[in-house]
């Protein structure tokens, strides 16, 4: 199920940054990194602490 959050999530992200690069007339890079220090802050105030790593239930023993 999250795979699939994830991935629509994405899809829509990338669908609003080819959105905006195509209306704006924008380099795609400028778009692509705003739009991910836009996500990284978005993290970090979602987030409890900032760190790299977040404890997804199951993944210990996906991946030892």
């Amino acid at each position: 199920m999250w795979l699939l959050v994830t991935v629509a999530a994405c899809a829509a992200f990338g669908a609003a940054n080819g959105y905006i690069i195509h209306r704006f007339e924008l380099e795609p890079v400028v778009v692509t990194l705003a739009s991910g220090f836009i996500l990284t802050g978005a993290a970090l105030l979602i987030l409890p602490q900032p760190g790299g790593l977040q404890s997804v239930p199951g993944t210990s023993i996906v991946l030892g």
